[in-house]
């Protein structure tokens, strides 16, 4: 692993100067955090009105004094949380300060305003945690949620409280970090701006349409995705522009009115398609289940704001600016992931997953991305995004992309030209990475992959010089059973019936191995690893066949 201050080097080049400008006042000299509370207005909910129910966010607790986050429950005595708790990690801490238990509908009225209250008393100013931009931001659009859906339920004492952080939020807004931190920003300010309308309200609400209107083209990808190139982050940015459209719709100019509803149209496309057979989405870089909507949910939501019209578009096979390729028919699907690893500026998100794939055939997810664990320093969060997690070939033991920290990531594989191919009966794609032409003896990785209708085959082509290490994983679901018979592994459900076979056509040792899968925050599940590791001379081409049983 090369050293930190040449990580360091690598991950600061690619930040843009004012990211750095903004780190430095805001980090450097504290910028903002001492700007006074008080505004010029006497906060009153102005505008309450909304076209439709918000999403509901079930905590899914034992009992009213629980709270559950991450799929880790605590219980606090009188149901009044302890807002510092050490004992937790960090991100359970965050979710307790975002306050997305105020669309719980299993919390009652007068248990959510005595939270409310007891979270004024406690979280001054600068309190670790509470007063952070992204954290309060999405506890601003909580709160004005609750207010709006719950009608006259914010005491005086709240929505004193609520416009004061929007006022502080103005003035720590991340555009040292910008992507999904800045749009939740924006978000915050415009749902407090149209809430209050009155005074400094007022110029919340007009910057963060200013904002709105760039960061749309900035953030949202021509496919309709969302650029950081995470499933889940596309979903959470889909509500987003959902629930600004049903809030703060008709308050908008003409023009931005009608660029988010396209926007919002073609993210509820890719959501759409991008999915397997059973229904759910890819675990492509930072995903998992749980944490956002899912999205028969969202796109239920998407209906009763735009419309069944709105969302009456043909589907698509091909991402191309995601790098999301589809191939199979409605029955059975292989999602692979050419894609760049995020933008350049803030990769935090990234996996080293570039020619990784999930595979499903019915209702079973077959072969799967390892997910993401946490968010915390650890063998897990190091394991989720190395190489070795997905279903790709790793060279020398070596990393696609430097990752390292938490979120960050030096030098990283950029995606080659993608060929790709489908019709009713067919579907081709290939595709290529330069991820190990840094090492000391470059190497190339291109895979094909081709459908023909009854199953895929896989060839992976390294080019180089000298002798290497190469290994290829495939990893499959928790409810698999692989048994290895020579060159062919069979694939059995939990009620031991064939699913599928793997014939390993190209040269390689072959074993199955343990491992683990991190469908959800907090949860390890274990299941199986297909390794096929070579050591020998390049150029080679490993290849192999993954087809369904034909009673399926």
């Amino acid at each position: 692993m090369p050293s930190k201050a040449f990580l360091y080097a690598h991950a600061l080049i690619s930040l843009k100067p004012s990211q750095i400008v903004w780190y430095l006042l805001r980090r450097g000299f504290r910028v903002g955090e001492r700007c006074r509370l008080d505004v010029d207005f006497a906060p009153r909910a102005v505008n309450s009105s909304h076209r439709t129910a918000f999403l509901p966010y079930p905590m899914e607790a034992e009992s009213a004094e629980h709270f559950r986050f991450l799929n880790r429950s605590k219980r606090f005595e009188g149901g009044v949380p302890d807002w510092q708790n050490p004992d937790m990690a960090r991100l359970w801490s965050y979710n307790l300060h975002y306050f997305d238990y105020l669309q719980d509908p299993a919390l009652s009225l007068a248990h959510k305003q005595a939270i409310i209250q007891d979270w004024i008393v406690r979280n001054p100013r600068g309190t670790v945690t509470a007063w952070e931009p992204y954290t309060a931001s999405l506890r601003i659009v909580n709160w004005v949620k609750f207010a709006l859906q719950a009608g006259d339920s914010l005491s005086p004492e709240a929505l004193d409280s609520l416009a004061g952080q929007a006022r502080w939020m103005r003035h720590n807004l991340e555009l040292h970090i910008l992507a999904n931190h800045f749009f939740k920003n924006i978000k915050a300010l415009m749902f407090a701006g149209h809430f209050f309308e009155e005074g400094e309200a007022q110029k919340w609400f007009a910057y963060a349409c200013r904002q709105l209107d760039r960061e749309l083209d900035e953030q949202q990808l021509i496919d309709g995705g969302h650029y950081e190139r995470s499933p889940m982050y596309h979903a959470i940015f889909f509500e987003d522009l959902l629930d600004i459209l049903n809030f703060c719709g008709h308050a908008l100019p003409e023009a931005l009115i009608r660029k988010l509803e396209r926007a919002a149209v073609r993210a509820s496309a890719f959501l759409r398609d991008l999915r397997h057979s059973n229904g759910d989405w890819p675990l492509f870089n930072d995903a998992a289940f749980g944490i956002a909507p899912e999205p028969g949910l969202l796109l239920e939501y998407s209906l009763r704001v735009l419309g069944a019209e709105a969302l009456d578009i043909a589907t698509q096979t091909a991402f191309k600016s995601s790098g999301y390729y589809l191939l199979g028919d409605a029955h059975k699907r292989m999602i692979i992931d050419c894609g760049e690893t995020g933008p350049r500026y803030q990769p935090g998100h990234t996996h080293c997953d570039t020619l990784s794939y999930e595979l499903s055939i019915g209702d079973q997810t077959i072969v799967v991305d390892t997910g993401t664990f946490d968010y915390e320093s650890g063998p897990a969060r190091t394991l989720d995004r190395s190489t070795a997690a997905h279903n790709t070939v790793c060279v020398d033991e070596s990393e696609q992309s430097e990752v390292w920290g938490l979120f960050r990531v030096a030098r990283r594989a950029n995606p080659g030209h993608v060929e790709f191919e489908s019709n009713s009966t067919h579907a081709g794609f290939r595709g290529s990475h330069d991820g190990y032409q840094r090492l000391a003896e470059p190497v190339r990785h291109e895979r094909g992959v081709d459908f023909d209708g009854s199953g895929w085959t896989v060839i992976d082509r390294l080019e180089g010089k000298g002798e290497h290490t190469l290994d290829s994983y495939i990893h499959f679901h928790p409810q698999v059973h692989a048994s290895l018979n020579g060159r062919c592994i069979e694939l059995r459900n939990e009620s031991g019936q064939l699913s599928a076979t793997v014939n390993i056509t190209g040269p390689g040792d072959v074993m199955l191995e343990a491992a683990v899968y991190h469908p959800r925050f907090g949860i390890e599940l274990q299941n199986q690893r297909l390794r096929i590791r070579y050591r020998g001379v390049l150029p080679v081409s490993l290849s192999y066949r993954i087809e369904p049983d034909a009673g399926l």
